[in-house]
């Protein structure tokens, strides 16, 4: 695939979950809870003390190989949905130019 259509594509799952929204929420909105729930093995860590509480926050993975990956949040309302683009530490999201809105590409949860 070319750069253009890799920005352009969308990829979603769903999975019913016998717990409480808010409890579900929490361990989304906590980065250094995601590597245990996130199931694609690239994640290694999270530092602690990163829960996300607005858009516009900025938290920080350390994947699998070392590297540290920054996660820009696009789009947050407490409780219910969160969105953020990964990007290379210090650069902004692919896709995503200084001012421009909504992103071209999501880790996106939605709980309730």
């Amino acid at each position: 695939m070319t750069s253009a259509q890799d920005a352009a594509r969308v990829v979603s799952a769903s999975r019913e979950i016998a717990a409480p929204a808010g409890r579900i929420f929490e361990l989304i909105a906590d980065p250094a809870q995601q590597p245990r729930w996130d199931g694609n093995d690239n994640l290694a860590e999270a530092a602690a003390g990163q829960r996300v509480r607005r858009a516009g926050a900025v938290f920080t993975m350390t994947i699998s190989k070392g590297a540290v990956r920054e996660n820009h949040v696009v789009e947050f309302e407490e409780g219910r949905r969160i969105a953020w683009l990964p990007a290379e530490t210090g650069k902004r999201p692919p896709g995503r130019a200084a001012g421009g809105s909504g992103p071209a590409a999501c880790s996106s949860r939605r709980c309730g």
